[in-house]
């Protein structure tokens, strides 16, 4: 279903990173959570990336690189994931959110320098700067007053990825005193054309989780760059950042899947080798019904995913807050389903070694994902200024969704970064789609379960409408109520319900094998029902349980992934 040129890139990576699970492979598990151990990646990991050549996946094809599609580029950084999440975001990802501003605001010439620094194997880091309510960045402690024709950085930026080894930073700075909007600028900096003496770099911060990746900070002294260094026009460094971070934003949650699939595979694994009260004990129902329930959670995360990737490309206007509404809704299942998976692997998910550990790394390197762009709190306050217009200008008619967004793998026309905008002007054609699922199901007996999710998820709908339209503009404050803040989270739970019933419809008409079953809709929609209610994972029907069972085992036999596309690992052996 993915384009056959990407598929052999994918399958190239996976060929040189070789099968993780083998103990001899110096890229597997056991080689990672040793480095993790020390606070590093697999030694030769990188160089084997770079021998790759994946940082031409963050390279527009106009600029000598491979990116064209989101979701091409996410399908080869899951390659990375799922072995060792920190590789994947220390090594890659990090590039790719810096660059994305200068792809979407850089004149020709920042283009050019920062294509040729990429495909050279250098690094470009972002200085994170989170957005805070209303819109106006949170305090970035970076000043860039005008001295003639060049700038003087003064102040310091907290968490940048990897500032040692970075050829250039993109950084956003206060660029005039007054507050609003326009105040910040986003300026990319050479690191050798930096005069001594008037930067530094500040201690590595450490933390729980992603131990492999180098957070530090950067500290300037009136450091002079050249005015030319800016990106895009003074003042549009909020609306460059918002803006390029679409896709960042989208596609940093959307990788973290690969997560849930190797947690998923891991278990799977346990389960099959292990025997309980004298049987297999993937032979007792309670544990088959975990593994099928999370196997419907990646499914529908995948589908989210799939959705807000291809949002990008279809539906540019409203994507910042699909982005937003993808992080939050990968955010919370994701951890959420790997936790459920530990109680299945119980006393051996504490293990720190044999292939039990890399769960463990993998459950830590979950949690500061957000640091990787913003965090879930910002992304509900992108979501709820939108919600009223929604109310009143697109979810009252609906509009058709194209074909391609709920179809993963389909072809796209490639990303602009210019179509990317602000505001949603109002449109969201994706979950008002939502409503003709209980029709589209039909009458049969076999559809009873899904039918029921499903008419649940419209009745959300209509509530969540009902009280967005209500809202004024001292509801969508910072003051507002917790009340008022929760719409954000519930449009989020119809969103993903969208995305699943979307992905379902469209394989159920065209007839595309499994993904065509309701099966794994009842089971994906009644546990999202569940988690967004506060109550415990559902007991589903047996039926339903055993026919997700069945594929987990069937995939898991044949040496095929658990997502949407259902990949191959691909374990080769290593030359």
């Amino acid at each position: 279903m993915t384009t056959e040129v990407t598929r052999s890139r994918a399958d190239e990576l996976e060929r040189l990173l070789g099968d993780p699970a083998r103990a001899d492979n110096p890229f597997g598990f056991a080689a990672t959570v040793a480095a993790d151990e020390r606070g590093q990646v697999a030694p030769g990991a990188e160089r084997e990336l770079q021998r790759y050549g994946l940082n031409a996946e963050f390279v527009p094809v106009a600029e000598g690189g491979r990116f064209a599609r989101a979701d091409e580029l996410v399908d080869v950084l899951r390659v990375v994931c799922r072995r060792d999440p920190a590789l994947a975001y220390g090594y890659g990802a990090g590039s790719l959110i810096a660059s994305a501003p200068v792809w979407a605001a850089g004149r020709p010439g920042q283009r050019r320098a920062a294509a040729d620094r990429l495909l050279a194997g250098g690094r470009i880091a972002l200085a994170h700067s989170e957005p805070a309510p209303g819109d106006d960045p949170a305090p970035t402690g970076l000043s860039a007053g005008r001295d003639g024709d060049r700038l003087l950085l003064t102040g310091r930026q907290e968490i940048v990825d990897d500032p040692r080894r970075a050829g250039a930073f993109v950084l956003l700075a206060r660029t005039d005193p007054a507050p609003g909007r326009h105040s910040h600028s986003q300026v990319l900096v050479d690191r050798s054309a930096l005069p001594a003496g008037r930067f530094r770099d500040l201690p590595r911060l450490r933390g729980a989780g992603m131990r492999g990746v180098w957070f530090g900070g950067i500290e300037f002294d009136e450091c002079p760059v050249g005015a030319g260094d800016l990106l895009g026009a003074p003042g549009d460094g909020l609306a460059i950042a918002t803006c390029a971070s679409q896709l960042a934003g989208t596609a940093l949650p959307a990788m973290m899947t690969a997560v849930l699939d190797t947690g998923l595979r891991v278990t799977l694994d346990h389960v099959l080798r292990r025997r309980l009260y004298g049987a297999a004990a993937a032979d007792l129902p309670v544990l088959r019904s975990m593994l099928a329930g999370a196997f419907a959670d990646l499914l529908l995360g995948e589908a989210v995913a799939s959705a807000g990737l291809r949002a990008l490309h279809l539906l540019p206007g409203p994507s910042r807050v699909y982005a937003a509404a993808v992080r939050c809704a990968l955010d919370k299942m994701l951890p959420a389903t790997m936790n459920q998976l530990a109680t299945v692997l119980g006393a051996q998910f504490y293990l720190r070694d044999g292939t039990p550990a890399i769960f463990q790394k993998l459950v830590r390197d979950l949690k500061p994902v957000a640091v990787g762009h913003v965090s879930r709190a910002a992304c509900r306050m992108t979501i709820l200024p939108q919600l009223p217009l929604f109310a009143r200008r697109s979810w009252p008619a609906g509009e058709p969704v194209p074909d391609q967004v709920f179809r993963p793998g389909a072809d796209l026309p490639g990303l602009d970064f210019g179509a990317l905008r602000l505001g949603a002007s109002g449109r969201d054609p994706i979950v008002p789609s939502l409503r003709a699922l209980p029709a589209d199901l039909g009458t049969g007996p076999a559809l009873r379960g899904v039918r029921a999710a499903a008419g649940s998820f419209a009745e959300r709908f209509r509530r969540l409408a009902d009280r967005c339209a209500g809202l004024n503009p001292h509801d969508l404050s910072s003051p507002a109520g917790a009340a008022t803040h929760d719409l954000a989270g519930q449009y989020v739970t119809v969103f993903a319900a969208a995305c699943g019933a979307g992905v379902w419809r469209d394989a159920h008409q065209r007839g595309a094998g499994f993904l065509a079953e309701p099966d794994w809709l009842h089971a994906a929609l009644a546990r999202l029902d569940a988690a967004a209610s506060g109550r415990p994972a559902p007991v589903l029907s047996p039926a339903v349980e055993e026919r997700l069972f069945a594929e987990l085992f069937r995939r898991h036999e044949a040496g095929l992934g658990f997502g949407l596309l259902e990949r191959p690992p691909t374990p080769t052996p290593i030359p």
